[in-house]
């Protein structure tokens, strides 16, 4: 678990323990899995592989989320399954 705080304070892991906003769901119809103070985000978002992890996430979390783990947008494809 990561102890970093951002503009939105601390943020879960991702299961693979990189710092990120997200916790692994399977059932994609729960729209963005990004973890925010008020609890899922859960706007309508798109599924991309980021880093060999597959995560629904909105289009400005998926960016909070490489941004948090110092990732870069050739690291992210579509769709992931």
């Amino acid at each position: 678990m990561s102890s970093k705080s951002g503009p939105d304070g601390p943020q879960p892991s991702f299961p693979e323990g990189k710092a990120g906003g997200t916790e692994r769901q399977t059932d994609s119809s729960s729209g963005c899995i990004y973890q925010t103070p008020d609890g899922q985000c859960g706007d309508p978002g798109s599924t991309y592989d980021i880093d060999g992890i597959n995560v629904e996430l909105c289009h400005g979390h998926m960016y909070a989320v490489l941004e948090e783990n110092n990732l870069d947008r050739s690291q992210v494809r579509e769709g992931g399954q």
